[in-house]
């Protein structure tokens, strides 16, 4: 049955009456007088051509055509409420975030998601901390942190993010170079580049810790973003977290190795907030933001 109706409060009178099975009752939350709501049905009736309600001295109920017509009708209404909400809350949603989140985090995920986010929400401002070191929400009147690793207390509220895979990688221009990497043994005859907190994980497979093969580490630091920067300058190979390197591998920039001897994921990324203090309707707003948009464009 194809709608075509010019009058949607024809459609409105259709649905309370299907709901109600009865004119009368139908009459009281319309505000409208019963002979008017006849008149309302017999003119959708006329318009579609069909008859859509079984009519008696002691009930009303729906044609076949009627019950199409029903659930096409609830769908209709249904998107106009989501839609009439959606803009509602725009209009509701300003003010300031406040955000703490790992440098490396901030340049490859933070960044895309909040250029999404302020064209849904341009009246919206953010005040981000880029820091390594785990601040405390509440004292810093922290909205909404972005956190690698299970955060701890009872005064944080978390919802997994992103699991945390990490990855040995080069630069193709290294890899022409240097000795082949075809095994895990071939990684002690390259200078490796990996935080300090990655040495203690190991092969998933040979359960074997990584620091067995890591015999040189030709610069320390506490920076993953800087560690994918090293790689990606021919110094080494890397061992980084593959939200970090990802879009680069798909650029080519840098390459996976030893694919076939994964290695065990470090955690995963929390998105967290502070259970003390009342969350604001731009922050869940945001926090809905990043939960959806993991699926679709990290």
């Amino acid at each position: 049955m194809e709608i075509i109706i010019k009058d949607l409060g024809l459609l409105r009178v259709f649905q309370e009456v299907a709901l109600k099975r009865s004119f009368t009752l139908a009459a009281v939350p319309l505000h409208m007088e019963l002979p008017n709501v006849s008149k309302k049905i017999s003119k959708l009736e006329t318009e579609l051509g069909v008859a859509l309600f079984h009519r008696s001295t002691r009930k009303v109920s729906l044609t076949a055509e009627g019950e199409r017509l029903l659930q096409q009708v609830d769908t209709i209404f249904e998107n106009i409420r989501e839609i009439e909400e959606g803009f509602s809350l725009k209009k509701l949603l300003a003010g300031r975030i406040r955000v703490a989140c790992l440098p490396g985090l901030a340049h490859r995920v933070l960044v895309p998601a909040l250029k999404d986010f302020k064209r849904l929400y341009p009246d919206i401002e953010f005040d981000v901390d880029l820091s390594d070191r785990v601040v405390d929400l509440v004292d810093e009147r922290i909205d909404v942190a972005i956190r690698v690793q299970t955060p701890k207390g009872s005064d944080l509220i978390y919802r997994k993010f992103l699991s945390n895979k990490v990855i040995f990688c080069a630069s193709p221009d290294y890899l022409e170079k240097a000795p082949p990497v075809r095994y895990p043994n071939d990684l002690r005859a390259h200078p490796i580049l990996c935080l300090d907190v990655h040495k203690g994980l190991k092969f998933k497979k040979s359960q074997t810790p990584l620091s067995d093969y890591i015999l040189t580490c030709p610069v320390r630091s506490g920076s993953g973003l800087f560690m994918t920067e090293l790689a990606m300058a021919g110094m080494g190979i890397a061992l980084r977290s593959l939200w970090d390197v990802e879009s680069l591998l798909k650029r080519k920039k840098l390459q996976q190795i030893l694919p076939h001897f994964p290695v065990e994921d470090f955690g995963n990324v929390y998105v967290v907030s502070a259970a003390k203090r009342a969350l604001n309707a731009r922050s869940k707003v945001f926090i809905e933001h990043l939960m959806s948009y993991k699926s679709g464009a990290l």
